[in-house]
């Protein structure tokens, strides 16, 4: 997938993932997508899987 986004939201990815090494972009990008689907309303199990793993294992 590739996506542009506003630079002050990509400088806040950077920063992030330089304070925090145990992620890599590719995790944070799922992270936030499945964060955003599952609390808009989506029912896929898998989706709700993500969403708690990321919740709970960081």
């Amino acid at each position: 997938m590739e996506a542009e986004v506003p630079e002050a939201l990509f400088q806040s990815m950077r920063h992030f993932l330089k304070e925090h090494p145990q992620w890599d972009q590719y995790q944070l990008v799922s992270s936030a997508v499945a964060s955003f689907l599952f609390q808009n309303g989506s029912t896929d199990k898998a989706v709700a899987q993500h969403y708690l793993n990321g919740i709970f294992s960081r």
